[in-house]
């Protein structure tokens, strides 16, 4: 049983500006350097009975509970954080007595990423595995009952990303060298005989049957073939394919690798296009953490090629600080969530411009939701030189009115960073602005609240820059209404086009 102390955590509100009468919804919501919830653990008979058996750990010093295990090969396990992030212990609980004893203690001088595949303890009990960056970048490890290193499973060629399952002595995982792929693997755990299973380019998924050796393989191809196939072990058993209605047209889709930190990145080109012609570009942008816009799934794209149909050049390109490309590679943002971000993606695009004659590098615009809209405001703020108009849907303007656990995992405290905080906050270039600019946002956005998008506005309207401002009326950090979303890819177009003297 968890229990969970929100009595602390500071309370926002979120409301609906058409119904003035209504009450506004309250949340808890822990901002950067304040409270969070206070959060323990206990034991409970299945019966109901007795008294619950209360699990001690450090609280004070490790308050995040990130994960807890209890599998019939293992004990109740549990994986606690510091409020840094930095480091993290992996505890066996006594169930009888709620003490715990330290099975392994990871520590990162940036943060630590949470793989909460793992543990997983082996069925006999003869330990459990683990992955770490220790080395540099993701690997498979097993240990003994103890928290002992026995042995590295996986090496950084194998790309370790997340285990499957663990069954007849072989451990099954996702990974792959490539990061704009995914492809599923085996190892022998007696031995570290790794084994990869797939090679067709795409993205391979899998999904294992608790306790038994039956496996369903996805897998999305380049040429948007889907299919699901039913296997145990080594041997298929059978292929369902994919009923789902398909796209008027597959996307027009070409992938490189650009710029001096080989960034992956694909452009989108209209369906009618014209060789000789010079097309606006719209930077289609995430650029944040732990999500990747550049993949072998050409779903991912077909919004993009509607992008592209009204007469743009799009392109997305994953720079630094974005996953499965090591350690090195993730954590030279720590600190500062804006400078190396939005430097990746110019020198990105200026690669792209230089080999690609028909992008029109003097008509460009961007536009990307949530920490792309965040980007996107940065970079129309900070580098007019480059970006020409902007949308940012849904930003982050001050990281201060974010959440502690996203948000200090990479920026640290506010009171140790104060620099960082400043440089990496739009109201701190609103006064830079000479870019249209359109801010669209959510008004009952409990992820990225709404007052983002209002305190931007009002820095922006102090500063007396001109920008375009757009409520989503009771939407929160997604719009899933199908007539709005259109509606909103609408003004996206409309906007842009403005912006950048098109034709729509």
């Amino acid at each position: 049983m968890q229990w969970t102390d929100t009595a602390d955590v500071a309370v926002w509100h979120t409301y609906d500006p058409t119904r003035p009468g209504a009450p506004p919804q309250p949340w808890r919501y822990p901002a950067p350097g304040e409270a969070n919830a206070d959060v323990r653990l206990a034991i409970l008979s299945a019966d109901g009975t007795g008294e619950p058996v209360w699990v001690t750990w450090d609280r004070a010093r490790y308050p995040y509970l990130a994960t807890v295990r209890w599998s019939e090969g293992g004990p109740l396990t549990l994986l606690v954080q510091d409020r840094a992030q930095q480091e993290a212990l992996l505890l066996a609980v006594d169930p009888n007595t709620g003490s715990t004893r330290r099975l392994h203690t990871e520590r990162d001088s940036a943060w630590l990423n949470l793989d909460q595949s793992v543990p997983r303890w082996i069925d006999d009990g003869s330990g459990f595995l683990w992955s770490t960056e220790r080395d540099g970048a993701f690997a498979l490890e097993l240990r003994d009952p103890s928290g002992a290193l026995v042995r590295t499973l996986t090496t950084a060629e194998h790309g370790y990303r997340s285990l499957a399952s663990i069954k007849d002595g072989q451990a099954w995982f996702v990974g792959g060298p490539e990061p704009t792929e995914s492809h599923l693997y085996s190892v022998t755990i007696a031995d570290g005989t790794v084994t990869r299973h797939t090679e067709e380019r795409g993205m391979h998924g899998l999904i294992t049957g608790n306790g038994t050796d039956m496996q369903v393989r996805s897998f999305v191809g380049p040429d948007g073939s889907l299919s699901w196939t039913v296997a145990r072990g080594t041997e298929t058993l059978g292929t369902l394919p994919s009923r789902a209605e398909q796209p008027p047209s597959w996307p027009r889709l070409t992938y490189q690798t650009v710029g001096a930190h080989d960034f992956r990145a694909v452009i989108v080109r209209p369906q009618d296009w014209e060789a000789g012609r010079r097309y606006p570009v719209l930077v289609h942008v995430y650029g944040g953490p732990h999500a990747k816009m550049v993949t072998a799934d050409p779903y991912r794209y077909v919004r993009s090629q509607w992008y592209a149909d009204q007469g743009f050049i799009v392109v997305s390109l994953d720079g630094r600080g974005t996953p499965d490309r090591g350690r090195a590679w993730e954590r030279v943002i720590r600190g500062d969530l804006i400078t190396v971000p939005l430097a990746d993606q110019i020198d990105g695009l200026t690669a792209l411009g230089a080999a690609n004659p028909d992008l029109d590098l003097d008509r460009v615009g961007i536009f990307g939701w949530s920490f792309g809209g965040y980007l996107s405001a940065h970079a129309v703020l900070q580098r007019p030189d480059v970006f020409h108009a902007g949308v940012a849907g849904a930003p982050v303007a001050a990281w201060e009115d974010y959440d502690t656990h996203y948000t200090e995992r990479y920026m640290g405290l506010p009171a140790e960073n104060p620099e960082g905080y400043a440089h990496a906050s739009a109201l701190t270039h609103a006064p830079e602005l000479r870019r249209p600019l359109l801010v669209m946002h959510g008004t009952d956005d409990d992820n990225v609240y709404f007052a983002h998008a209002v305190k931007l506005s009002d820095a922006l309207f102090r500063a007396g820059r001109p920008h375009a401002f757009l409520p989503l009326t009771g939407y929160t950090h997604m719009v899933a209404d199908p007539a709005v979303a259109t509606r909103l890819q609408e003004r996206v177009v409309g906007f842009l086009s403005d912006g950048l003297a098109t034709e729509p």
